[in-house]
């Protein structure tokens, strides 16, 4: 009798969109590969969310938090699980992401192919533009801890092939070693959401693992608005800071800093008419400055004394960043 395949726990983050839940795990029970264990973790639970979860329960594990963890801590609590039954592997899929039949599959195959893989990606594309890939690869230039990331499979190919040392994959669909788990430990909470999955990725790297981008599959992945949500914009900010200040100490932090203020300002020029989205944005920058983690707070402010000639032009301030 041949062996069986690895176990894979597949790890579904639920956040407010159970329906799109419900999607997600309908997509990745359908998968071919015949030895995966579902879990969904219900991430500030509710009444309603556990009803609509509920018809889940003979074919997922249900774990749930009355708190929001983040995406951070709600997926390690259930990797925590998911290593304590035995998996050899964790799939972290977005919610808002749908997997066809093979793609599981694909990945493990992947990585069984090389022990030295701890994390594997597929192609992530944008479920509204066909022909548009959200991401195709990515690579980390660790003097300066830049990412520069592609939606172009040629150009990730190409990277992959030159740079297999240097390759970043993103969190929608990661696949991610047992091994790798127990080296370098979980999902750094400090982040709470957004930039964790780059931080994974660079840690993976520098223990000594290889991260692999599966050019034969793809995953659907929803399309973000053109103005998301407040909170969205103060993670980027605040936790791009947080990531260089983290693997390249203070004069990565002073560069991060620039950048992040480049773009805040950006952010704050188009923001016209989205006040909260503006605030957000410059709070994020400014609670990197002070190494804030943890959850996003709408009421907290970068001082009025900064914030009011940032907001008032953007533009000049940005001029200025561009000459240092």
């Amino acid at each position: 009798m041949p062996p069986s395949p690895p176990l894979v726990a597949t790890i579904i983050l639920n956040w407010q969109d159970a329906e799109a839940t419900l999607r997600c795990v309908d997509a990745a029970a359908a998968t071919g590969y015949s030895n995966q264990r579902i879990y969904v973790f219900d991430n500030g639970a509710t009444d309603r969310s556990r009803a609509v979860l509920a018809p889940l329960a003979d074919r997922a594990v249900l774990l749930e938090s009355p708190v929001n963890l983040g995406y951070t801590g709600g997926n390690n609590q259930a990797i925590h699980r998911a290593l304590a039954d035995g998996a050899d592997y964790v799939w972290l899929l977005n919610s808002d992401a749908l997997a066809g039949p093979t793609v599981l599959a694909s990945l493990v195959a992947l990585a069984e192919a090389d022990p030295r893989v701890g994390l594997v990606t597929p192609l992530i594309r944008d479920d509204k533009h066909e022909a548009f890939f959200e991401f195709a690869g990515a690579i980390v230039d660790f003097r300066s801890c830049g990412v520069n990331t592609t939606c172009d499979a040629a150009t990730g190919r190409a990277w992959q092939d030159r740079y297999p040392d240097r390759i970043v994959v993103v969190g929608t669909a990661m696949l991610l070693r047992r091994r790798l788990i127990e080296t370098i430990g979980l999902l750094d909470e400090r982040m709470f959401a957004y930039a964790e999955d780059i931080d994974y990725a660079i840690r993976s790297l520098r223990a000594g693992f290889a991260n692999r981008i599966d050019f034969a599959t793809e995953v659907y992945h929803q399309a973000k608005p053109d103005i998301r949500q407040p909170h969205g914009y103060y993670y980027m900010n605040r936790n791009a800071v947080l990531l260089s200040r983290k693997h390249r100490g203070w004069s990565g932090k002073m560069r991060a800093v620039a950048m992040v203020a480049h773009r805040a300002l950006r952010d704050v020029e188009r923001f016209v008419g989205h006040e909260p989205q503006a605030d957000a944005a410059l709070a994020g920058l400014w609670d990197g400055i002070r190494g804030v983690t943890g959850q996003y707070d709408p009421d907290r402010r970068m001082p009025r004394p900064l914030a009011g000639p940032l907001k008032r032009w953007p533009a000049f301030f940005r001029r200025l960043l561009r000459m240092l």
